[in-house]
Parts: C-alpha cells; structure tokens; sequence
C-alpha cells in the first residue's frame, strides 16, 4: 500500500470517530411506553396491557374465519363476576349448594361469601367487550340460569328475561331459565350482563352458564 493511500485511509478513519463523537443522543423512551412493555412481558391481560393483576372485563375479538367463531365464556365460573348485597355494599362470590337446587349444564351455583340470608335484591354484574372489527358482525348472548329464589335478566340495564317456573321457586326443574340476547349488527364497545337475584329468605345464589359468540 503506497504512502498516498495510507494517507487517504487515515483521513476517512479521523472523519468515522469524528462523526461518531458528534451524533445527536437517542431520545429517552417515553414512560407510558416502558410502563406498557414492563406490563406486557410480565403477562398482562390484553384488554388491559398496562394492568397485568385486575383486568375488569374479556374481549370478544374478531373472527379469523368464518369456521372459528369468536366466543367469550360468562358463565359462573368466570372470575370477573361482582356482586352487591341488598344493603348495596359490595360482596366477594364463593361456591355455594344447597339440596334443592337443581344444577345447570355448564355452570355451578355461586353466592355470597359467608352465605347471608337477608331478604332482598343480590345483584350479580359481569361485563365483556365486543371489538371494533373490520367487517360488521353479529353477536348473539345464549344464557341458561337458575336462581334462589328467583333471577331476572338484564343486558346493559333493560330487563330481557324473567325467571321462569313458579315464582320463588327459581331453583327447582322446572325452573331453568333460557335466553338468546342479539346485539344490533355493529355494536360495539363494552356490554353489561345482570342477573339481579331476589331473595325472600334463607339461603341465595345462582348459578348461570353465558356465553357471547360473534357470527
């Protein structure tokens, strides 16, 4: 290599470590975006990516195909259940049973922790999102459900069922309640589901098997 070259590659190698001297600094990461990679990587329910330890509600995303209907399982098995008390506070649920309930394919009873026997209205909530997809889409809600003593159905605040069977009696054979709720094609957003169960004393609970399918 001739004096003239190592010249010429000295020079460019001093413009290199120049340049490298002087690049502007990366920009620090935005801390909402470290909080929701943190929140991600540790596990986080996708309808809540920035609260990984108490998401509120699943979501019924969109269907891949037309053999894979999305579904949403709401039956009382399903942890984001709430419940408040005649008095209106709020109230853990646990397993209940008693010997004259008679069970619901799919689902099993539930209560109150500490099973009061207060008269009154035991309001059961449960709330689920339905995606904004690309195409319009139905979805429908299939309930089947048993109360003590009797339940009445609401979907976002509207009555849409009432127990059936002799009244009071929400809990016997004859008493398995069935509905099949159709949102308007379109609709979107997050959707309340009630089973408001009235109680005229002794023991209370229900027990429900729900669930949203988008066709």
């Amino acid at each position: 290599m001739t004096k003239l070259h190592l010249s010429a590659l000295a020079a460019a190698s001093s413009l290199f470590i120049t340049a490298l001297g002087t690049a502007p600094a990366t920009a620090a990461p935005d801390p909402q975006s470290v909080k929701d990679s943190a929140a991600a990587q540790a596990g986080a329910h996708p309808d809540h990516p920035t609260d990984p330890i108490k998401p509120m509600f699943h979501t019924l995303a969109c269907n891949k195909g037309t053999s894979m209907p999305s579904k949403v399982i709401l039956s009382t098995s399903n942890p984001f259940w709430k419940l408040k008390l005649p008095s209106g506070s709020a109230s853990a649920i646990g397993p209940a049973g008693n010997v004259s309930w008679s069970a619901v394919p799919g689902a099993a009873w539930v209560g109150p922790a500490g099973a009061p026997t207060a008269v009154g209205d035991y309001t059961y909530t449960i709330k689920f999102n339905i995606a904004a997809c690309p195409t319009k889409s139905k979805v429908s809600l299939a309930v089947q459900y048993r109360a003590d003593n009797k339940g009445t159905l609401l979907v976002n605040g509207a009555v849409v069922k009432t127990q059936a069977g002799t009244n009071n009696y929400g809990f016997l054979p004859a008493s398995l309640t069935t509905h099949t709720h159709n949102f308007p094609v379109g609709t979107t957003g997050v959707q309340t589901i009630t089973l408001r169960v009235n109680n005229i004393g002794g023991p209370t609970g229900m027990a429900m098997n729900a669930v949203a399918t988008r066709y």
